[in-house]
């Protein structure tokens, strides 16, 4: 058995499920050590426990210390207890999103602003724990993960579209900054995949149809693409697309 990622850390933001546990199990089996970040303690207990029975019990296995770790994204003190506890890491992977379903004008300024904040800025506030405690060196990466929402929108989507765009931005813009620290920056674009903040979509069946490959994708599917991008050492301010073919109807 193959272990491309053995000896490499990697920090995945809402780590406890959906996306973000695809990713961290993806790369637990390729021989990763995972820190689960998110908010609710119970949830990261199951998801640590989960992602431990996972470790492979036959052949030769790659030495994996696998956490969990409570805290905000968009809370920089928080980041700074992150980095105080595991000072050098190869991934961060930005899976942490809260979704949006009402019109802006129904929007209290407390939603506009949690939106942004667990949306974008705790992407931010990343990428700073990332430059200024000494990611490894060696094959460093961030991976964002946008949404097809981000210059696609629908109703309803406004504040939660305008931050997904804006970590297109970002990662443009810190793919050029962070190159001195030998740290690439990716996003990935996903269209509409099975997890829970897909489930309430009314009318599935008929937006599936309209998706070219005739369907939602899966977190797998979205873990296969970030695995190819941490380990594309040319791979760098990469916008990937992965929504079916959506984006060309």
């Amino acid at each position: 058995m193959s272990f491309p990622l053995a000896g490499k850390t990697a920090i995945v933001t809402g780590g406890a499920g959906g996306i973000g546990f695809a990713v961290a199990s993806r790369f637990a089996r390729e021989g990763a050590s995972v820190v689960l970040v998110g908010r609710s303690q119970r949830n990261l207990e199951t998801a640590s426990e989960k992602l431990k029975s996972s470790i492979p019990t036959t052949g030769i296995t790659p030495i994996q210390q696998h956490a969990h770790f409570r805290m905000s994204v968009d809370k920089p003190q928080d980041w700074e207890r992150l980095a105080a506890k595991y000072p050098k890491t190869h991934y961060l992977i930005n899976c942490a999103g809260e979704t949006q379903r009402s019109l802006l004008f129904q929007l209290s300024e407390e939603g506009i602003n949690e939106q942004l904040s667990i949306n974008l800025s705790g992407a931010i506030y990343g990428a700073r724990y990332d430059e200024d405690k000494g990611v490894s060196p060696s094959s460093a990466c961030i991976i964002n993960i946008s949404s097809l929402l981000a210059y696609r929108a629908d109703k309803g989507t406004s504040v939660y579209a305008a931050a997904k765009s804006g970590l297109h931005g970002l990662t443009t813009s810190l793919a050029h900054e962070l190159s001195r620290h030998r740290i690439r920056v990716n996003t990935v674009v996903p269209g509409y995949i099975l997890t829970n903040m897909t489930k309430d979509i009314e009318k599935q069946s008929e937006l599936a149809e309209r998706i070219p490959v005739g369907r939602f994708g899966t977190p797998d599917e979205v873990a296969d693409a970030v695995a190819f991008l941490v380990k594309n050492e040319y791979a760098n301010n990469c916008m990937l697309n992965l929504d079916g073919g959506l984006s060309a109807v």
